[in-house]
């Protein structure tokens, strides 16, 4: 019970939604209208950052390694996520930047354990917004086939011994990715969040 009520307010002291930024000074907003997010320390350099779904706009990721001296993991499985970073990175896995940044990207999914995963796409395909639990209870044949890896994989992977923040835009996900990583002893500084199935009829269900 005890590790519980930590899990949640150690989740809830970092998870802000809908409050102005002038209310939450002296933090800082980067990214376009379309992507921004705020970050409510700038005392970062040297962070690690996983930033999961970032589709077609990482304007948030390239403010925070131009600003800041950190390491960045962009994360998306999408056929045209992939295809966008690919144009931006040169056709490299990774970039680095003049201030020593390093932004990483992989195309796999984010999920609670590491296996091949069913990706199901969203009623309006174009929109390259994929689930997990199939929000949107579509028949779309568009599945996709994908690598999962937990955050404690990916760590591991780039050879990271904890993570400062952590952008989650999963499509559903994002609940269970966290408990996985709250039960590995993961806590970042801050964390950003969207819980998508939240807006979806079939939550309440």
């Amino acid at each position: 019970m005890i590790r519980h009520l930590r899990n949640i307010i150690l989740f809830l002291r970092n998870f802000y939604i809908g409050i102005p930024s002038k209310f939450l000074s002296p933090g800082l907003v980067l990214g376009t209208n379309y992507g921004k997010k705020f970050l409510i320390n700038k005392e970062i350099d040297g962070s690690n950052i996983i930033s999961a779904g970032v589709g077609r706009d990482i304007s948030w990721d390239e403010e925070l390694a131009k600003k800041f001296e950190v390491n960045i993991c962009l994360i998306d499985p999408t056929p045209i996520s992939n295809n966008y970073i690919y144009e931006k990175f040169e056709g490299k896995e990774y970039i680095k930047l003049p201030n020593s940044s390093t932004v990483f990207f992989y195309n796999f999914a984010l999920w609670k354990e590491d296996s091949i995963v069913t990706l199901y796409p969203s009623q309006e395909f174009e929109h390259n917004d994929f689930s997990i639990h199939n929000l949107q209870k579509t028949k779309n044949t568009e599945i996709i086939k994908t690598q999962s890896f937990r955050v404690i994989s990916i760590m591991k992977k780039l050879d990271w011994n904890q993570i400062d923040i952590i952008k989650l835009d999963i499509e559903g996900a994002a609940l269970e990715v966290l408990k996985d990583m709250f039960k590995c002893n993961i806590y970042p500084k801050q964390i950003l969040i969207e819980i998508d199935e939240l807006f979806q009829k079939s939550f309440v269900e």
